[in-house]
């Protein structure tokens, strides 16, 4: 029979690290900054730019 609630944080030092995690986060590294690039890049496309299939179009 599996058990209906998961205990994830098992330890106090399973949650010392996720606490820590949470309160103090990394600094985002370069691969985060251009992943956050591109996705504004994407989202700020006007409407014109894709396709009804939902393909981009290429530029003139």
């Amino acid at each position: 029979m599996m058990m209906r609630n998961t205990i994830i944080l098992k330890t106090p030092e399973d949650r010392k690290i996720f606490l820590e995690a949470i309160l103090n986060p990394p600094a985002p590294n370069e691969a985060l900054k251009k992943a956050a690039l591109n996705y504004l890049k994407f989202k700020t496309k006007q409407p014109s730019d894709v396709h009804p299939n939902g393909n981009h179009q290429a530029a003139p």
